[in-house]
């Protein structure tokens, strides 16, 4: 089995036609949510709000997208973890249809602190709901471009894709393993971008 070396998290902006993509996400959502734990129903509406984004503003970049959902009365630490797992587990997917096995952790970079450790994905809320609504948004016609938007901002994608345009075959990916990935939260301690921020 070849493995695949440790893959770091990132936004994505490409170059995709975007002008199909401005109505606001519908009142239907593809969330089996009736009888499910309190938790993932406050997950599953801000999910919601998170596609929505990406079917009015499909190129906003991670640290916008979490202020937004915060701005909108959203759980900071809530708002990081959708921006963080989300693209994660719609990317699942895209991976394992070319025969590609994915680990079952991930190293939790904090950049404050600079440290990390490794966590099990399926203490993960935010991924585990994501996951279970993966292929609704897949099959839901007005959802599919947003949803492949989400799915190219995973590390997991980055990885294969970069593979690709490096020539590898895709013989390769059969039963490859990808390393967990290492994903960020918190923000450094003295970042720039908040100490030059204008106050509002």
């Amino acid at each position: 089995m070849i493995a695949i070396g440790a893959i770091e998290s990132s936004s994505f902006n490409g170059s995709s036609d975007f002008s199909n993509m401005t109505k606001p996400i519908s009142k239907n959502r593809p969330s089996p949510v009736e009888t499910v734990d309190p938790s993932f129903r406050e997950v599953d509406q801000v999910l919601q709000k998170y596609v929505a984004i990406f079917q009015q503003t499909p190129d906003m970049p991670d640290a916008e997208i979490v202020e937004q959902l915060i701005e909108g009365q959203c759980d900071p630490e809530l708002a990081e973890s959708i921006v963080v797992f989300v693209p994660l587990a719609f990317g699942r997917p895209r991976v394992n249809a070319l025969g590609v096995k994915t680990a079952p952790t991930y190293f939790r970079f904090d950049r404050s602190s600079e440290t990390q450790k490794e966590c099990e994905l399926k203490e993960e809320v935010v991924f585990v709901w994501a996951c279970k609504v993966t292929q609704k948004y897949m099959d839901t016609p007005e959802f599919q471009q947003a949803f492949e938007l989400i799915a190219d901002r995973s590390a997991e994608v980055h990885a294969i894709t970069n593979a690709v345009l490096g020539g590898v075959a895709p013989e390769f990916f059969q039963d490859a393993l990808l390393a967990p990935s290492i994903l960020y939260f918190g923000e450094p301690t003295n970042a720039w971008w908040k100490i030059w921020k204008k106050p509002s």
